[in-house]
């Protein structure tokens, strides 16, 4: 059951966020060992990455120990515009994704030489240490149910952990020698704030806490490499694959003489040493500024306002969306006053009390904030040089699904935003002077480059080519405006540039390889350039001279100086300061002369409070001829077995099938057999999925024998259940998303032949369609949700034609954790003389037949089929969600009468459920499933007092 919760939680993790249309023009680059897949405009980028993987897999194997022979499968994308990439480690099938877009320099994975480089080697890492088999004879034969070796199911800080140790060691940069996981584990351990063990392997709770199994899961294994011996992680994977079956926490043991719990106290306590003597070599030149803001997780930049008056940022939440706010820079005097009259009273009550100690300032009321209704959230907030209006972008779903960014302008005194350009890719947008136009960077297919933004028209001219490299950030508009200052990723180091607009003449301030440099920000007089600069382990703010270009460090702390926002007088410096709970922001005053801060010396030996010795720099890897790319077509078609069933009041069956398709998702294929006892459904079916155009096209031949008269729970007598089915669909259907909103058009026709018992037959045929929209938005903590379907048939059953309409109405409210939702359903059929036709209650959908085979049937998988019966049925299902119970809570009420006679009781029922749908996921091998599971307790007759469970699974293509 442990392996089959992880391989879900993999699956509905990844799902959502890897997609990328399948009926765009993909292509396929094929070499030895991988098949590289992209979209046609990612051709550049894919080349670049596969003439380079036959070297890094070479590589990566020599350092695991381990061959993999798999060739693996490789897509190239960029559906939400983030810097990401994931190993799926499927024994004999083996898949890799890799995201274009490049990560900021800022970042913890903006430390490398190149983007392309480094998550190559990451996710290879991956594949290559987990796809070594067990040798043990029992988990090999398993194996081919569940195709996952034993180090998929190690804890998460030693996957990620060791992808990252491989990174560090054959790219001498990432992570590992990176300033920015030397920084985290250094401030947590001198706040006494590392992660427990268990913590490490995942803490969705705390900032960072995912991370942690990157960053300390990291600084764990190397310091078990230095205690255990060079090659003691290679003992530890062949322990851990050995044909004796032993846990992870066993073959630890018997390499390192301990458990990893209790090895990790270790760890940490020597980490906790090494980084409180960082702190006491730190001290004595300190120079963090002052406490303005005390806050928790990831704030964005701040941006001074042009009078000064003024600043804006974006919050963030565990418990609500991003919300976008402005502060006054002014001293809070009114909120000064209230906690001191507050202290006052306090002590006048209670002599004998003590006034409290206050260390942080007081929370600031924002004076404006916005929040967008659709969800996606705001970053990168820049003032417009009116002071009034306050330039931002956002990441919105264009019609096919895929995240763009795009420049919006906030109206904080009107309360209302306005996009300003239409599926540019465009970020980290900085208005000119004049506020006519903005300087910002374009990521697009794997390109970066710098842009100009006409903020009148949205129009969008080039500065610089697009190009895989230089990697462009933070592009900013000197006062004057005629430079701009960003940060460029050339031949292996991030390096500070300064470009001249009327003569387009470049050039260099001062920077060297192993210093990250990033968030460049004019000083008010133009003179000089604030930048993030990160050296042996320490990112703080330096002063560069925009002219002469040398350099000189303003800040020092324990932890992380980013993000500097000066005042346009130069009085003060707003940064961003690392923080155990997030990013805090402190102000520097500048009225007063900065002596030149003494150097300090951390000796390496401290890592990984600081970063190891810098190692040599590896040797790039080899490029290798791919050859040309060829059109993907209908791609390989690979099969996996299918299992399912149902155990419900009505149905009590098993399935077995097979899938047949290709990893892009383009043509999916399923071929289903039912088998039961004589009241459950038998029979089989084979149905195709065609997505190589915008509209997706669906052909589904079906034979299914369901006498519901045998059913384990009896239905309603006078209802027409007893029948054999045999027919085809055809079907087509269409999706668009936009912000906030998913909408889907269906249509198609359908031909059955019913065999009711007895020799009797009868054709029946029926032409479909209806249109589904789902909705939401964000008030604050509160997030909304509204959803329609409707559903139109026309029909004939032998000489009886009918029509049938349904429409479902649903609307929700709660927050992340918490939700309430209500849904009414609304059928009605007309002219229907056929019992067949009649609307029958309970049962469930089927794999086997397809929905339009049995529309007439009330999903209710508590009840049997034919419970009641009638041509009008009313559903009211309330269901709440709560983060303190795995299970929805539900209760229903069916009400299905026929029109003009009397109608009987309603007939409700309440329980619990959980329903899991996921959409077709190709890379996995998985088609379309629906999974039902619940248990409920039926209130009125026939069934008053009953209690029920159903397990019910639906495979789709």
């Amino acid at each position: 059951m442990r392996r089959l919760a992880i391989l879900a939680v993999m699956v509905l993790s990844a799902s959502a966020a890897l997609a990328q249309p399948p009926h765009h023009e993909w292509r396929t680059i094929e070499t030895v060992h991988f098949r590289v897949h992209h979209p046609i405009e990612y051709e550049a980028w894919a080349r670049h990455a596969a003439t380079r993987l036959e070297s890094v897999r070479s590589r990566v194997i020599i350092e695991v120990g381990f061959e993999a022979k798999e060739k693996v499968d490789v897509l190239v994308m960029d559906p939400v515009g983030l810097a990401n990439g994931a190993a799926f480690p499927f024994l004999g099938w083996p898949r890799m994704v890799l995201f274009t877009n490049p990560p900021p320099p800022e970042s913890s994975i903006g430390s490398n030489r190149d983007w392309i480089e480094m998550l190559t080697v990451h996710e290879e890492a991956h594949l290559i240490h987990i796809l070594r088999p067990s040798r043990n004879p029992l988990r090999r034969a398993l194996s081919s149910m569940l195709p996952l070796g034993p180090i998929a199911f190690t804890p998460r800080w030693v996957t990620e952990g060791y992808a990252t140790v491989i990174e560090g060691d054959l790219t001498g940069s990432g992570r590992p020698h990176g300033d920015f996981r030397a920084a985290v584990l250094r401030r947590w351990a001198q706040l006494g704030r590392l992660p427990s063990y268990s913590q490490l392997h995942s803490d969705r709770r705390s900032w960072m806490g995912m991370s942690m199994a990157y960053l300390g899961g990291s600084a764990y294994l190397e310091w078990l490499r230095d205690q255990g011996g060079s090659d003691s992680l290679r003992h530890l994977w062949r322990r851990a694959t050995a044909r004796t079956g032993r846990s992870f926490t066993d073959a630890f043991e018997g390499v390192y003489g301990d458990s990893p719990g209790h090895l990790y106290g270790r760890f940490s306590a020597e980490l906790t040493q090494k980084a409180m003597e960082v702190e006491e070599a730190v001290n004595p030149s300190l120079r963090e500024g002052e406490l303005w803001q005390d806050l928790t997780r990831t704030t964005d930049s701040p941006d001074v306002s042009p009078d000064g008056k003024q600043i804006v940022t974006v919050l963030r939440s565990l418990t609500r969306p991003a919300r976008m706010v402005i502060w006054s820079t002014e001293p809070d005097e009114e909120a000064e006053r209230q906690w001191q009259e507050k202290v006052r009273t306090t002590l006048e009550k209670d002599p004998e009390d003590v006034a409290p100690v206050r260390t942080k300032p007081l929370p600031r009321k924002p004076l404006h904030e916005w929040s967008g209704r659709s969800g996606a959230e705001p970053v990168s907030p820049r003032w417009m040089p009116d002071g009034k209006s306050v330039l931002f972008v956002r990441f919105d779903p264009d019609s096919e699904g895929v995240f763009r960014s795009d420049v919006h302008l906030w109206l904080p005194q009107e309360g209302r935003s306005r996009r300003l350009t239409g599926r540019e890719d465009v970020r980290d947008a900085d208005p000119s002077p004049d506020g006519k136009s903005a300087v910002a960077v374009r990521n697009r297919h794997g390109f970066s480059q710098l842009v100009r933004v006409d903020l009148e028209t949205g129009e969008v001219d080039e500065l610089t080519p697009a190009a895989i490299e230089p990697v462009h950030s933070s592009p900013r508009w000197s006062p004057d405006g005629s430079r701009i200052a960003w940060v460029s990723q050339r031949e292996g180091a991030w390096r500070l540039m300064v470009r001249d607009l009327s003569s387009g003449e470049e050039r260099e301030l001062e920077s060297m390889q192993e210093t990250i440099v990033a968030q460049p920000e004019w000083s008010g007089d133009g003179r000089s350039i604030y930048a993030v600069v990160g050296q042996r382990g320490f990112i703080e703010i330096h002063r560069y001279d925009a002219n002469e270009g040398n350099r000189v460090q303003i800040t020092r702390s324990h932890g992380a100086s980013l993000a500097p926002a000066s005042t346009p007088d130069d009085s003060a410096l707003f940064f961003l300061s690392l923080d155990v709970d997030g990013l805090d922001i402190r102000r520097l005053d500048l009225t007063r002369p900065l002596d030149p801060l003494p150097p300090i010396r951390i000796d390496a030996r401290l890592s990984p409070a600081v970063p190891p010795p810098t190692p040599p720099r590896a040797p790039p890897f080899d490029v290798v001829d791919a050859g040309p790319s060829r059109p993907y077509g209908a791609g390989r078609q690979e099969s996996l077995t299918l299992f399912g069933g149902n155990y419900t009041p009505s149905n009590r069956n098993m399935e077995i099938g097979l899938r047949l398709g290709d990893v892009v998702g383009r043509l999916d294929t399923i071929f289903v057999g039912a088998l039961g006892d004589d009241g459950s459904e038998r029979g089989a079916a084979v149905a195709t999925s065609w997505r190589g155009w915008p509209v997706e096209v669906r052909g589904h031949l079906f034979r299914s024998d369901h006498d519901a008269t045998r059913q384990p729970k009896r239905g309603a007598e006078d209802a027409l259940v007893d029948l054999e089915r045999t027919g085809g669909e055809i079907a087509a259907g269409w999706n668009r998303y936009a912000r906030g909103l998913v909408v889907r058009l269906d249509g198609g026709l359908l031909f059955q032949r019913i065999e009711p018992g007895e020799g009797a037959s009868f054709d029946q045929r029926i032409l479909f369609t209806g249109g589904r929209y789902r909705w939401s938005s964000t008030l604050g903590a509160l997030r909304f949700e509204q959803a329609t379907s409707i559903r139109v048939e026309a029909g004939s059953t032998e000489d009886d034609d009918w029509r049938r309409g349904n429409i479902s109405l649903t609307a929700g409210v709660g927050t992340r954790s918490n939700r309430l939702r209500y849904t009414l359903d609304r059928t009605t059929t007309r002219s229907a003389e056929h019992a067949i036709d009649d609307l029958s209650l309970g049962g469930t959908n089927s794999s086997i037949v397809p929905f339009s085979a049995i529309s007439n049937r009330i999903i209710a998988p508590a009840l049997p089929i034919g419970t009641r019966s009638g041509d009008e049925y009313r559903g009211d299902h309330l269901v709440i969600t709560t983060a303190a119970f795995p299970l929805d809570l539900f209760y229903s009420r069916h009400d299905l009468w026929t029109r003009n006679e009397p109608r009987a009781e309603t007939l409700d029922l309440a329980g619990v459920e959980a329903r899991v749908a996921i959409e077709p996921f190709p890379i996995a091998r998985i088609p379309a499933v629906e999974l039902r599971f619940g248990a409920a307790r039926i209130l009125d007759d026939p069934f008053k007092g009953d209690e029920v469970f159903w397990l019910n699974m639906v495979w789709r293509p």
